[in-house]
């Protein structure tokens, strides 16, 4: 068989060869026939007959001139090489069909095809209003304010007069509240469901609706459910809607078995069971503060009868994992579940998971704790190109906090904005006409910004968190004069972020680097005067104009009496700037480096002074817009309210980049102004929590000159004092005994971490103090109230969900909470200052606390990678359900990956288990 490519050189060749055979005769037939003589026209033309003399010439005799024969063509040798590609043949063919195809369309004018172009631009605009109409619909449900409008109209004609005999309305109860008093009256009006009788008319539909929102929004289903059944006594049939709304609020609460009652009555009477009664059993399941155990094992009772349940209750677990509840915070633990749940599901229920889906665990990436960049990269990069799905702003919202939550990826976000705004700007865009105030599904919203602050306070990048800043003040001012609810202004989590990049920020150059050789001023001045003197300075003025002029630097209209004035007087400077530069400016290389960064600076703070006052104008700000005085609707720190997290992230930039003393008086005066009993900033007061003192504690245990550790030791041990207080409160409010308590403390600083650091700044700072004595009894007291047994004692294994396949690893999961501990890098100071003083009983309890402490964490994590307690777990949790507790071998946790059966038996069999006899090479 014959090769493509040497076959279609054949064709061409024998094309060419044919071209060739019939190259002479078409030659031939085009040749002109030579012009005859005299001779041969005598010789064969009949004799002539005389003309009759006219007196004209002769005819017969024209024309004088005759052409040549067209010369002879030249055979060309033809070359296959000189002949058209198949690529150049194919573009000619196509060229002549267009050419034909339009020989006979007119031509469109300038307008015509600026209205085809704008037409071809706008035709994917309905999809996109109908992408972002759920965002921007009006809510359904009423306003407060139209509530109690409505209500009272209501009461006002329910009301029975005394002597009113006709009416059929009781009275109204006494000391109740209106909604559930109109509910009582109108039920008792109709006491059986036999037709109607309130007059028609009496009762409106929006007065039902107004009713009936008074229960949802005080989160009441059983008053909701017993207006429906009211509204069904007055001829009036619920729709599908306000059921599934009453649906929705059991299952909030987590009533379960409200929620199956309704969904059989929905049942009962034909109703079809959607996606959304699934769900709610999920959500029921759940709980407000329940567990995900439950849930999950309903997921795989439905898997296993083969009806799995929608993707959408899969992300309510999910979410739920990811997230936590109001109590409890997620941990390695419930973000394990969640990845392990998300390779089962694919392979038991959903191979492809929704674009929500892949949201919630990019979400799960971007975990501070836990940050994993790569993995999100890959689940969105699945998501867009393998799966073709286009994000909206959630995912993008998604994919930049998680590429935020680390140092190292935090650059790719802004590059996913770039790609956010171009796509917001193709979408609202329309040809030949300015740029409208319009949404679209990826225009950046407030949670865009505050995850790309996430990467800038991190990595220190004040320019990029000062643009952001910038952006969201004029989406903010855009907001408030176009009326797009979706554009709002800063609030309080992105100012902290602001104030942290603040802190976490370092000068481009440091003073250390720069040399400095300045003369007096009075030598400077000296030296530029006696140089006017010898030159004079108009000369040297109109020398700078000319030089300027020469280079072009000069502006259009420098003729004019007052360019030329400008151009002498800046001539003038410049003068006296190189004149003093001269003797002034010195000629190290360190200081040509800093004129060059200088340069290069985009406009942000070069010195710790300069991000000093830009910071407190910003907070100077919003300590403005929060006060009763301003009030105006265009101030863009509207949104942003006074916190302690706020008040922290602003006292952390002066920690970090203020004097000892200046950050103390900024500390004080901060608070003072704040803790008032009448509160100025907002409806509570705001008081320090632990993250304040730990900040304080860290800031003057660490290494400073000599003249501030007088006033550090002094500062350290006043907030040492006032965080005991502060702690023996907190504690006595939020005892770490009750579960429930574990967000809350984590967020006021009670966590275990955050009571270790601070325990550990405490004891830094006595010894830095040289008070050694009593570093060693905040050791001792430290070891009394959080003992090393503890550490061991608190280990609690890891049951595994039972899913078909995991991501993840049992033994490889970290521990949930540990309890506060101290190793010997947190005591290192102290003991060199005992080694010096040569006291060697202090320096061997600092070797038995950090030895005992050190066991305990070593022996907690030996029994996490062998699972031990988990058999005993499994069993007893079989047991409480009533269950016949499994084996030991089959209640211990599976591998990741099961080994396949028949492998362990084969190398049994080829040694495993006994000596080989093998010797070792010598």
């Amino acid at each position: 068989m014959l090769r493509p490519s040497f076959a279609r050189d054949i064709v061409r060749l024998r094309a060419a060869r044919t071209f060739h055979s019939t190259l002479s005769s078409r030659l031939q037939s085009t040749v002109l026939e030579p012009v005859a003589t005299a001779e041969d026209t005598a010789e064969t033309a009949p004799e002539r007959q005389p003309l009759p003399d006219t007196g004209l010439p002769d005819p017969s005799k024209f024309p004088l001139y005759r052409p040549p024969p067209p010369p002879k063509e030249r055979e060309e040798k033809i070359d296959l090489a000189n002949l058209p590609t198949e690529a150049e043949i194919d573009v000619m063919e196509k060229e002549q069909i267009t050419a034909d195809a339009i020989k006979h369309v007119p031509e469109y004018t300038e307008d015509d095809l600026r209205a085809f172009y704008k037409n071809v631009v706008l035709s994917g605009a309905a999809e996109s209003a109908q992408d972002l109409f759920p965002q921007i619909a009006a809510p359904e449900t009423t306003t407060p304010g139209q509530r109690r409008f409505l209500l009272g109209e209501l009461a006002k004609r329910l009301a029975a007069p005394a002597g009113d005999a006709e009416s059929t309305v009781p009275a109204l109860p006494e000391g109740v509240a209106t909604h559930m008093a109109l509910t009582a009256a109108l039920m008792k009006a109709a006491p059986e469901p036999t037709g109607l009788t309130v007059p028609l008319g009496l009762v409106t539909q929006s007065e039902w609706r107004a009713l009936f929102d008074s229960f949802l929004v005080r989160s009441d289903p059983t008053g909701a459910e017993v207006l429906l059944s009211t509204m069904e006594r007055h001829g009036v049939i619920p729709t599908t809607d306000d059921l599934n709304e009453v649906i929705e609020l059991y299952a909030a609460k987590g009533l379960t078995s409200e929620v199956a009652r309704l969904i059989e009555d929905f049942e009962a009477v034909g109703l079809p069971v959607s996606d959304f009664h699934r769900d709610m059993i999920i959500k029921a399941t759940l709980g407000p503060d329940g567990q995900a155990q439950p849930a999950l094992d309903l997921l795989q009772q439905a898997e296993n009868l083969g009806q799995p349940f929608p993707q959408t209750s899969y992300n309510l677990v999910l979410t739920r994992l990811v997230d936590g509840t109001p109590t409890e915070l997620p941990d390695p633990r419930t973000r394990a579940t969640a990845l392990d749940l998300f390779a089962h599901m694919r392979l038991a229920a959903h191979p492809i998971p929704s674009k929500e889906l892949f949201t919630t665990m990019i979400r799960l990436c971007a975990a501070p704790q836990d940050p994993q960049p790569e993995r999100a990269r890959d689940l969105w990069l699945e998501m867009i190109e393998e799966h073709e799905m286009q994000p909206t702003a959630a995912e993008y919202n998604a994919i930049i906090r998680a590429l935020g939550s680390t140092k190292a990826d935090y650059l790719e976000a802004y590059e996913l904005l770039r790609q956010m705004l171009s796509m917001h700007e193709e979408a609202t865009a329309v040809p030949f006409e300015d740029s409208t105030n319009k949404l679209s599904p990826w225009v950046p919203t407030l949670e865009t910004f505050s995850a790309l602050l996430e990467g800038t306070k991190r990595a220190g990048d004040l320019d990029r968190a000062r643009w952001v800043l910038n952006e969201m003040v004029d989406l903010a001012r855009a907001g408030s004069f176009s009326g797009h609810p979706g554009l709002q202004g800063p609030d309080e989590e992105m100012m902290a972020h602001i104030f942290q990049t603040y802190a976490a920020w370092r000068p481009r150059v440091k003073r250390g680097h720069v040399k400095h050789r300045a003369l007096e001023g009075k030598e400077v001045a000296e030296e530029i005067e006696v140089m006017r003197e010898a030159t004079g300075i108009e000369e040297y003025a109109a020398a700078e104009s000319s030089r300027a002029s020469e280079a072009g630097v000069a502006e259009e209209g420098a003729g004019s009496v007052s360019a030329s004035a400008e151009a002498r007087d800046s001539a003038a400077t410049s003068v006296e700037a190189r004149l003093a530069s001269e003797e002034v400016a010195p000629a190290s290389s360190d200081v040509a480096e800093l004129e060059e960064m200088e340069g290069d600076a985009p406009g942000g703070p070069l010195s710790r002074a300069d991000a000093l006052r830009e910071a407190t104008a910003l907070f100077e700000a919003i300590l403005d817009a929060n006060s009763r005085s301003a009030s105006s609707a265009t101030n863009p720190f509207r949104g942003v309210k006074v916190t302690t997290r706020l008040i922290n992230s602003y006292l952390a930039l002066h920690m970090s980049h203020s004097s000892l003393e200046s950050a103390r008086q900024t500390f004080n005066d901060t608070w003072a102004k704040l803790e008032t009993p009448a509160p100025k900033y907002g409806s509570h007061a705001i008081l320090p929590n632990g993250y304040t003192y730990l900040g304080v504690l860290e800031r003057c245990a660490r290494g400073m000159r000599k003249a501030d550790r007088a006033l550090a030791q002094e500062w350290g041990r006043e907030a040492w004092v006032l965080w005991r207080k502060w702690a023996d409160i907190a504690e006595a409010a939020l005892p770490a005994s009750n579960p429930a308590n574990k967000r809350q403390r984590f967020l006021l600083g009670l966590g275990e971490r955050q009571v270790e650091k601070v325990w550990v700044a405490a004891i830094r700072l006595l010894a830095i103090g040289e008070d050694t004595r009593r570093s060693l009894s905040l050791l001792d007291e430290f070891v009394r109230l959080y003992p090393p047994e503890s550490v061991r004692d608190t280990y609690s294994p890891y049951i595994a969900p039972e899913f078909t396949i995991r991501m993840t690893m049992p033994d490889s999961i970290g521990e949930p909470s540990v309890p506060p501990h101290l190793m010997f890098r947190d005591l290192e100071v102290l003991h060199n200052k005992l080694v010096r003083d040569e006291n060697w009983d202090g320096v061997a309890r600092i070797k038995w606390a950090c030895s005992a402490y050190e066991k305990g964490l070593a022996t907690r994590r030996k029994w996490r990678s062998r699972g031990v307690g988990v058999a005993r777990e499994v069993r007893q949790r079989a047991r409480e359900r009533g269950e016949k507790p499994p084996p030991l071998d089959s209640a211990r946790t599976q591998p990741a990956i099961p080994e396949p059966k028949e492998w362990r038996p084969r190398e049994k069999r080829r040694g495993m288990g006994r000596k080989t006899g093998w010797k070792r090479r010598e």
